[in-house]
């Protein structure tokens, strides 16, 4: 049995990264988009699957926009 595509374990992890507090999503969303970049590089054809992924995923201004954390 295989395990989940490269775009599965994308879309997972961004998932995760919703979660997180703002500032250490932000860095883990920059992560993620590296990994992605690795992706499309060693696999071209998925481009265009990778980049919908990251968008659902990350791309809801959540994440993506600099937001301040909230006081302690």
């Amino acid at each position: 049995m295989t395990g989940p595509s490269p775009i599965e374990q994308i879309v997972t992890a961004a998932e995760q990264v919703q979660k997180l507090p703002p500032s250490t999503a932000r860095k883990q969303g920059r992560t993620l988009i590296g990994l992605a970049a690795d992706l499309v590089e060693e696999h071209p054809e998925h481009a265009d699957l990778a980049a919908a992924a990251l968008k659902d995923s990350l791309g809801k201004d959540e994440i993506l926009p600099q937001q301040p954390d909230k006081p302690k």
